[in-house]
């Protein structure tokens, strides 16, 4: 699995790691809602997109329901 983070894929093991990782990037820069990156959070497994992970870290499906 991996995440878009700035443009940049990053693997990861678990939904729960690629908010962790997403949450620490942002905090990091200190960047802004407005100023991520179109596909910023997008999460896939191989070359197909399962979810996204919103700025605030929280992780959706592709059918819009929030993933706990």
């Amino acid at each position: 699995m991996t995440i878009n983070i700035n443009g940049k894929w990053m693997t990861v093991g678990t939904l729960s790691e690629a908010s962790r990782r997403w949450c620490g990037y942002r905090d990091d820069t200190g960047l802004g809602v407005s100023e991520c990156c179109r596909g910023c959070g997008d999460v896939r497994d191989g070359s197909q997109k399962i979810a996204t992970v919103s700025y605030n870290g929280r992780v959706w499906g592709l059918d819009g329901q929030e993933i706990k």
